[in-house]
This record gives structure tokens, sequence and C-alpha cells, in this order.
């Protein structure tokens, strides 16, 4: 059976998890979510751990959630302060306890500017010199004849499915494929 921790980051990482919510197991996936104070998010029942300003957070409670597990999944949108400055932060704790850590990031779109898009670009760089595989969602291919909703959609329909392949209990760990959303 499995036992993964995932931890959504930040906004973005938040809106990833919705599907995920609803569709894994909880007893072999636990969900966890980082965000910031002043963001409210609605997850019932759901471990939160509230990040202040500075982005200080519980570190011994999330080091609790790390016993036990066969591997980490962090998922998070790059360019902005939340995911950019705690996925790597994140990674490098789960390595600390000898846990293979994959990370779903997002790219910002290029309308938010090359300032955001250096940082995210960076950040994605020092994730996969720790991780063991990241997959990295370019919001700028997102196909313009569709809705934003229905690329939502797409997005996290394709995130199920690679999650779903994830399987941490061979070592070395087997990579997973990429898809048309998410490139590895």
């Amino acid at each position: 059976m499995k036992n993964i921790q995932i931890f959504a980051i930040g906004g973005a990482g938040f809106n990833f998890s919705q599907k995920l919510c609803a569709q894994l197991d909880p007893m072999q996936y636990q969900i966890a979510y980082l965000v910031k104070h002043k963001e409210r998010f609605d997850v019932p029942n759901k471990t939160i751990f509230w990040v202040d300003d500075d982005l200080s957070y519980d570190q011994q409670m999330v080091e609790t959630l790390l016993a036990d597990k066969q591997g980490v999944i962090l998922l998070a949108g790059l360019g902005g302060q939340t995911g950019t400055t705690l996925a790597p932060i994140l990674a490098k704790l789960a390595k600390v306890h000898h846990l293979p850590v994959l990370a779903f990031v997002s790219l910002p779109f290029s309308f938010e500017g090359g300032k955001r898009i250096h940082f995210a670009k960076s950040t994605a760089d020092e994730l996969k010199n720790v991780c063991e595989q990241v997959f990295v969602l370019d919001n700028n291919k997102a196909n313009t004849s569709t809705s934003l909703t229905a690329y939502q959609e797409k997005i996290n329909d394709e995130l199920l499915k690679l999650i779903q392949q994830i399987d941490f209990t061979h070592s070395p760990y087997q990579p997973v494929q990429g898809n048309d959303v998410w490139q590895s």
C-alpha cells in the first residue's frame, strides 16, 4: 500500500490539490497545505500549516508528517513568494529524512513579468538538483482556444494520472513519464 505525503504549497498548490482530494485514497495519500494566514482556503478536515508573512511555519509538525512515509510530492506555483520559497525548503527537508521527492510546479504566465519568470525558472532548476523528478507546467503553452476552466480541468486530470503512477517502493526510484501538460 502506498504511503505518500503531498504538500500543497500556496494558492497554486491548493488549486492543484482539489481534484486530488476527491480522487485519491486518503489512506495512501495524505495531503497537507502550507498557505499564508491572509489567504483563506476552505479545506475542511485537512492538515493546514498557516505560513506567516515571513514564510515561517511549524517545521516540527511538518517533520512529523514525514515519519514512515515512502515519499513526498510537492505541488506549487513558482514565481510568487510562497511556492518559490517553500518548495525547495520542503524538498531538502524530505531529503534529510531520506525520502524521494517529486515536484509538480507551474511557471508564471508571461504577462506576470520577467522577474517572476526568472525566479520561477531558477527555483525549478534548484528543485531539479534536489528532487528525483520535477514536472513543470508552462502556463504560456496553454491552449488559448479553450476556456481557463477547461484548461485547469485538463491540468488537474493529467496531474491525477501522473500521481497515480508514482511508485516509491522501488529503489532506485523509477521515473514516471511526463505527458503533454506536465513535462519532466
